[in-house]
C-alpha cells in the first residue's frame, strides 16, 4: 500500500484475498510534521493488521515506521524524524478472516437489524390501528 491507502480497509482486504501474506505500507508522513497525525496513521495500520490477520510493515520518511504483528501489537517502532534500519523474519501467514471473506456484510446486517428493531413498534401500531 502506498501512503494513505492503509486508511481504506477495502484495499488491504483485496490484497489479502488475492494472496498477500504480509502487508507493506510505504508512506510520506512529512506533511504531518510533529503533529499527532503520524500516530493516527499508525493506528490505521494496526487496524489493517487485525482485520486481515497479517503482519504490517510501515516504512516512512519522517513519520513512525513500525512492524505490527497480526494481532495489532507493535513489535518495533521508530520515533518521528529518526533514521533506522530494522531487520526481521516475517511469518508468511495464510488463511482468510471473516472480514477478508465477507467484507462489510456483518456491519451492514447489524445496521439493517437495528432499523428493523427500531421500526417494529411503529409497524405494530399501524397494524393494530387498522383492526
Amino acid at each position: 500500500m502506498i501512503c494513505f491507502e492503509d486508511l481504506f480497509p477495502e484495499l488491504s482486504r483485496k490484497l489479502v484475498a488475492s494472496g498477500a501474506h504480509v502487508l507493506i505500507n510505504t508512506t510520506n508522513d512529512a506533511w504531518y510534521q510533529y503533529s499527532s497525525a503520524a500516530f493516527q496513521h499508525l493506528a490505521f495500520s494496526k487496524m489493517r493488521a487485525v482485520e486481515t490477520r497479517r503482519d504490517v510493515l510501515r516504512s516512512t520518511n519522517t513519520g513512525v515506521s513500525a512492524h505490527i504483528d497480526f494481532t495489532g501489537k507493535i513489535l518495533w517502532q521508530s520515533k518521528l524524524y529518526e533514521t533506522n534500519v530494522y531487520t526481521t523474519a516475517l511469518p508468511m501467514r495464510s488463511g482468510k478472516t471473516l472480514y477478508v471473506q465477507w467484507g462489510d456484510v456483518l456491519p451492514w446486517a447489524c445496521i439493517i437489524l437495528l432499523f428493523c428493531g427500531l421500526g417494529a413498534p411503529y409497524v405494530q401500531r399501524i397494524f393494530s390501528a387498522l383492526k
